[in-house]
């Protein structure tokens, strides 16, 4: 019974990804192994930032209700939820349960959609009034996904 706490997680992560898809974005992370990584990158993040074009967010006059929008569409696609914060005068996003197959962080899918994450939350906070050269990259792994907003012209 020592394995009950972990049953209710093990069981979201594997089911948390729709059957429909388990196999395709899986066989997707594989196949964009085989090819250029800044075309992969490319290739992601312009997918996101199409994703966030569709959205057609209008501008938010706050980062928590930017971040109740964000999530009202999140849940929508039952992709999981951001928390948008700042630490130390930065703008970070936390992105939780995204539907990655079988829950695994380290699988090529889960590369490809932190790619496409950093292109839709790029868009959107350029959308937003942020500046066209400032773009979000991932900083961590895991569930949480955690993104920085940073500057790319000043680093």
């Amino acid at each position: 019974m020592s394995n009950l706490p972990q049953q209710p997680l093990r069981y979201f992560e594997q089911r948390h990804c729709s059957k429909q898809w388990r196999l395709m974005i899986a066989s997707l992370g594989e196949v964009l192994t085989t090819v250029d990584a800044a075309l992969r990158q490319s290739l992601m993040q312009r997918t996101g930032q199409q994703m966030a074009q569709s959205l057609k967010l209008p501008v938010q006059p706050s980062l928590a209700a930017l971040n109740q929008q964000l999530n009202d569409f999140w849940f929508e696609l039952d992709w999981g939820y951001v928390e948008i914060g700042l630490r130390q005068d930065a703008l970070y996003l936390e992105h939780h349960h995204c539907p990655v197959p079988f829950g695994r962080s380290d699988s090529h899918a889960f590369v490809a959609l932190s790619l496409l994450l950093e292109g839709f939350y790029s868009a959107i906070l350029e959308q937003q009034g942020g500046d066209s050269s400032a773009k979000v990259v991932l900083l961590q792994a895991g569930n949480p996904m955690v993104f920085g907003y940073k500057d790319q012209g000043q680093e």
